[in-house]
């Protein structure tokens, strides 16, 4: 597919879509390539090793994933969302940010400031502005909420420096340990009213029997723990030791004929 072909394809549509559609044009003409050469070399020599090609492959679909977000983010659409300032806001100015994406860095995306009064300004520490752009988004510093959805998801079983070296290998970008940590901290209330909004009130049900079932036992010790034992002819080398299990039940299910079935702790 060409350039003209995807402009015909999206004939009568925005120019937003007509640059996408040519972004893709323009990545097609490589990963056909890629593949041609891939599907020659199977067919004279059966398959291979792959990792030449998937290594290739990866970087063509990284490279067209950040030519695509970059063409979204900058859009006119993107950078003049639809809001109406409230009383006494007024447009602050535009200030630009680079965003980070799966795919890799946005570099400079400009962003309107609305703030509260003449007085207010980014550089001297406005504390009512606010960016629509980084509010429509969902960015979390300069961080779009993919990749804070795999920050998280990484962090939540692994320590920081793990992390970093995880999303380094599968990402196009990096992240330090302390960023990682900053994302983390910074989405923490976030998380705490999702977990506690998440939470299902389990109604307590008063169990109709209980058992216990217990025995004692003698356990072998050392000389220095055994003062004060009698034991058998007056030389203890054992110390009792009481052991409980705790299990319920019902009337149709005893304890001795489904024990572990039943048994609880």
């Amino acid at each position: 597919m060409t350039e003209v072909d995807a402009a015909e394809i999206v004939s009568g549509q925005g120019d937003t879509l007509k640059k996408l559609c040519n972004i893709v044009a323009q990545d097609a003409t490589g990963l056909i390539a890629l593949i041609e050469e891939a599907a020659e070399s199977i067919t004279e020599n059966g398959i291979a090793c792959t990792r030449d090609f998937e290594e290739k492959l990866h970087s063509r679909l990284m490279g067209a994933g950040l030519r695509l977000m970059e063409a979204i983010l900058t859009s006119e659409s993107a950078l003049k969302p639809e809001y109406d300032c409230t009383p006494g806001e007024r447009n602050g100015g535009i200030h630009k940010k680079d965003i980070v994406t799966l795919f890799g860095i946005v570099k400079s995306v400009p962003r309107e400031y609305f703030c509260s009064s003449a007085k207010d300004s980014v550089e001297g520490g406005c504390k009512g502005g606010h960016y629509v752009f980084d509010e429509k988004l969902g960015l979390v510093g300069r961080y779009t909420p993919a990749v804070v959805h795999d920050v998280l998801y990484n962090a939540a079983s692994h320590d920081y420096e793990a992390s970093a070296a995880n999303l380094v290998r599968t990402h196009g970008f990096s992240l330090s340990p302390d960023a990682i940590r900053d994302i983390v901290l910074s989405c923490e209330s976030k998380i705490s009213e999702f977990i506690r909004i998440s939470k299902t009130e389990v109604p307590s049900v008063r169990t109709p029997l209980a058992y216990v079932l217990a025995d004692g036992t003698g356990i072998h010790m050392f000389h220095k723990y055994l003062e004060g034992v009698k034991g058998k002819n007056g030389t203890p080398t054992t110390r009792e030791a009481k052991l409980a299990a705790f299990f319920t039940s019902d009337r149709h299910n005893w304890p001795m004929g489904g024990f572990w079935k039943t048994c609880e702790n």
